[in-house]
């Protein structure tokens, strides 16, 4: 499996939680955000092979953070997560550029295979960067 750097934006702990254990056990650097504005901040001062965001978070919509992710870097790979079973959430997720719409509860071993399909065709395209931590931003003693 290709490691990625991933944003997880979910304001349920357990969620957020459960996914960085996944995807750290799955050779991953996973960073997390509770709400919608702290992943934002992170987009805007890091770089991420894909961003896994919830559709309903407390501050703003999964849906906008799909929008900042592709205003920031096309080539990122965004996974939609949602309770919303409905085929317009879908189309609507896959029209603003998510990648692949996962329903909740879904399952992790899919989610691996999803993540696994799309680093690989990401990386086949030209378009996966592979981001490594930014060293730039680290405080100098």
């Amino acid at each position: 499996m290709i490691p990625l750097r991933i944003l997880i934006v979910d304001d349920e702990a357990i969620v957020r939680e459960l996914l960085e254990t996944i995807l750290t056990n799955n050779g991953h650097e996973t960073v997390a955000a509770q709400s919608g504005a702290e992943g934002v901040r992170y987009l805007l001062f890091d770089r991420f092979d894909l961003v896994i965001t919830d559709l309903q978070l407390g501050d703003t919509s999964g849906m906008e953070i799909i929008r900042k992710v592709k205003e920031l870097d096309e080539t990122t790979i965004v996974f939609l997560m949602t309770g919303c079973r409905d085929a317009l959430c879908r189309v609507k997720a896959l029209q603003m550029g998510a990648d692949a719409f996962l329903a909740k509860p879904f399952d992790l071993d899919e989610m691996i295979s999803l993540i696994q399909f799309h680093s690989v065709k990401y990386l086949a395209a030209g378009k996966l960067r592979m981001h490594f931590p930014r060293n730039d931003l680290a405080v100098s003693e």
